[in-house]
This record gives structure tokens, C-alpha cells and sequence, in this order.
């Protein structure tokens, strides 16, 4: 039995290892419009928790934080997803006033997909495609997880500052152990994913990176309260470029308590220090939301405050955003 997990964790590993080396095309540059401030979270789920879920992310949710957490996604189903944002910029005024620069609807922000146990396949109309996988090994040492993902992008040039990325992978790595006894029940969490740097090639022409490497490491802990349950998630997340000196690294701490089997609330906090951006210092976001189950849906709705200070510490751009989930288990 044992021999049997080690080969197909070895196979397993392989094809990872395979999935994330595969390079593009040496005639690159940037498309500085996808800035790191239009980046934001891909769900509800991950949002209410400012992030803080490659240790913990399940099932769709799980699809671009952390595609190893598919693995424990049993069922057969479907979801929407989708969010609106507002961007305000400082207007250079005496008194700090800030001016709505850009608005995001629901309706050009949605993504559809359709899952079956550990594989996903989700559609954004005019802006991307995505295929997720995964594997589990259950052995007496917890629970061992291997996924990839593959992005294909669909937007063109003229929509990039909004939803552009180019194509990519990531790649992903979870473990959970859990602990029970009469009294007390505990859950630790581990998870290890990267993200490749996006790319898009225009009408066969040069190659353009458009989105930045991303590596994110998970830690979670999960006990009983009484009738209900707490978890709490920590993660350490980087995204550079392989061809620019530029670096972000972000801190982001995440509570959710489950009341019950069908409402859990969360809340989050996230902190980012740009190293060598011109313009920006730092920027912070607080989160907060609320899952429902309802018969066979599962709802997460999640709203989030983002702000981003200049070099001088003075708030210089802000973004307010919503987010909303929609899944049906079959």
C-alpha cells in the first residue's frame, strides 16, 4: 500500500515539476498598464480572508491561490463568481480628497465553471479560460495534495489594465493533519503554491509579459469553540518579475468562525511592501464576509478596503470592491 502511494506521489511530482518549468519565448516586455494595484482576489471565499487561504482554499475556490486544494473537492457541480470594484486616486488637493478615477460592474467581471471531484474547467467570457487538477494521498500522516492549474487569456490589448494576465501555470502543494480526541478536535494546515510570470503573444508576434511570478506559503490552525469552530490562516506571499528589479511582498492574517454548519463569518487583514516601485510605498486591506449553505448552495459574499500610500506615507489610492459566490454541489 505504502509503495503504491510513494510511485504515484513520485509520477505526481514529475508531472508537476514538468508543468512548472515550461518557459516562453525569449522576446519579451511588459505591458505596464497590469499594474500590481489592479490585481485583487479571484473569489469571495479567498477575499473575506484577505488572502490568507493557500494552506485552506477547497475545492473552486482554491483554483488560483492554490490548485493542490481541488483534491478534497468530492462532489459534482457549478458556480458563479464575480466582483465590482471602485478605484479612487488622489486629486492632489490641500485637504487629501481622493476623486473616483475607474469602476468595475459585475457584469464584465464574472467567471462561470464547472467542476467534477478534483478537476475544474472555468470560463470568463472575454477574459480568460482555466483548467485545474489534483491529487490526493491519504496516509498516517495527514493528507498530501499535489495541483496545477493552466490559464489560457482571452483578453486583447485594449482591456489588459483591467483583467489582463496572459497565459500561465501554477503550481501547488498542500498537507492537513487533524487531531481528535473526546474533547477537543485541532486541524494544522501547510500549503506551498507558485504562479508563473503571465505571458501573451499578439497575432504571432512578440511575446509579452504581462503579469508577475507569484509564490505563496500557507500556515493554518483549526480548533472547536464550544459548539462552533475557528480557523485561522497566515500567509507570506511574493510576486517579482524575472526581468525587472522590482519586488512585493505581502503579509495577510485571516479569522473564520463557523457557527454552525450552514453560516461561518471571517474577517481579514492583509499589509504589502512595494521594494522599489517609484510611486507607491505601501498599502493595506481589510476584509470582511459571510458563507451561507442553503439546501445545495453554497453562498459567499465578501466586501474589502484597499489602500495604497506614496512615498511620503499619504494615501494615494484607494479601491473599494465586492465580491459574490454562487455554487450548487450535485
Amino acid at each position: 500500500m505504502k509503495n503504491n502511494i510513494i510511485k504515484k506521489l513520485i509520477k505526481t511530482t514529475i508531472l508537476v515539476l514538468i508543468l512548472s518549468n515550461y518557459t516562453y519565448g525569449a522576446d519579451q516586455k511588459v505591458l505596464l498598464e497590469n499594474s500590481w494595484i489592479n490585481i485583487g482576489y479571484s473569489n469571495a471565499k479567498d477575499a473575506m480572508l484577505a488572502g490568507a487561504t493557500t494552506s485552506t482554499g477547497k475545492g473552486y475556490s482554491a483554483l488560483f491561490t492554490n490548485p493542490a486544494g481541488l483534491s478534497t473537492n468530492y462532489a459534482t457541480g457549478l458556480y458563479l463568481r464575480g466582483g465590482t470594484f471602485e478605484h479612487k486616486n488622489a486629486t492632489g488637493a490641500a485637504d487629501g480628497s481622493l476623486a473616483k478615477t475607474d469602476e468595475t460592474k459585475f457584469a464584465d467581471n464574472y467567471a462561470i465553471g464547472l467542476f467534477y471531484k478534483y478537476a475544474l474547467l472555468e470560463m470568463k467570457p472575454s477574459i480568460h479560460k482555466a483548467l485545474g487538477l489534483a491529487y490526493g494521498f491519504e496516509t498516517d500522516y495527514g493528507l498530501f495534495s499535489l495541483g496545477a492549474n493552466m490559464v489560457k487569456d482571452d483578453t486583447d490589448r485594449t482591456n489588459y489594465k483591467k483583467f489582463g494576465t496572459g497565459d500561465y501555470k501554477t503550481v501547488g502543494f498542500q498537507w492537513q493533519k487533524s487531531f481528535i480526541n473526546i474533547d477537543r478536535f485541532y486541524a494544522l494546515y501547510f500549503g506551498y503554491s507558485k504562479k508563473g510570470q503571465g505571458v501573451s503573444q499578439f497575432s504571432g508576434e512578440k511575446i509579452y509579459r504581462v503579469s508577475p511570478l507569484v509564490e505563496r506559503m500557507g500556515f493554518g490552525a483549526e480548533t472547536n469553540l464550544y459548539s462552533t469552530t475557528v480557523l485561522v490562516t497566515l500567509d507570506l506571499v511574493k510576486q517579482s518579475w524575472s526581468h525587472i528589479n522590482d519586488e512585493l511582498n505581502t503579509k495577510s492574517l485571516g479569522l473564520k468562525w463557523m457557527l454552525s454548519n450552514s453560516v461561518s463569518v471571517a474577517v481579514g487583514y492583509s499589509a504589502s511592501d512595494y521594494t522599489t516601485e517609484v510611486d507607491l510605498k505601501d498599502s493595506t486591506t481589510l476584509s470582511a464576509g459571510v458563507e451561507l449553505a442553503i439546501w445545495q448552495a453554497n453562498i459567499a459574499i465578501a466586501a474589502l478596503k484597499k489602500e495604497v500610500s506614496n512615498k511620503a506615507g499619504d494615501l494615494y489610492i484607494q479601491e473599494n470592491s465586492l465580491y459574490v459566490d454562487i455554487a450548487f454541489a450535485f
